[in-house]
């Protein structure tokens, strides 16, 4: 009983420092495939573990997360970290080993499920989001900055045609 107490706490420590979760099915990977998997997600401060689903629905059901039943083999992948790239390990690891399946997760606190997931790995990382951001609030600014350099040039151009209509 004491040794499944800490794996739910250690669950749970995981869990509440994580800002995003998936679950997935881990049931034809090889051992030197999650030691890789482990490399890759590491890169982006991400973590993979095999948890039993009992005590992850308990962890979840204490944190008000409801992911319905848990089935089969199951591993936790979490972090704190851009969440859509670690989607993108994923996706990619599932696509070149065929090994792997997402079941679902939460994304602070929103339920997510293998279509959203998939769509998350779509979206671009978080960086590239931000710099699109600042593009977007430097837009009106340029736009303002043409137009108010537009005028004076415009009644110059205007004086300059006067000036040479006068002199012909």
């Amino acid at each position: 009983m004491e040794i499944k107490k800490y794996l739910a706490e250690d669950i749970a420590s995981k869990l509440e420092h994580a800002s995003y979760f998936f679950l997935t099915d881990y049931q034809k990977i090889t051992v030197l495939d999650v030691q890789e998997l482990r490399r890759r997600l590491a890169q982006h401060k991400a973590r993979f573990h095999v948890v039993k689903n009992t005590l992850l629905s308990r962890v979840l059901a204490e944190k008000g997360i409801s992911l319905g039943s848990i089935n089969g083999p199951t591993a936790l992948v979490c972090g704190k970290s851009d969440a859509s790239e670690v989607a993108k390990v994923l996706k990619a690891f599932i696509k070149e080993k065929n090994k792997l399946s997402i079941k679902s997760g939460a994304l602070h606190r929103s339920v997510l499920n293998a279509a959203d997931i998939d769509r998350l790995a779509e979206l671009p990382s978080l960086d590239v989001m931000r710099a699109q951001f600042v593009g977007l609030l430097s837009t009106p600014a340029r736009q303002f900055v043409t137009v108010c350099q537009a005028v004076p040039s415009s009644v110059a151009r205007v004086l300059q045609a006067y000036v040479e209509s006068k002199s012909a």
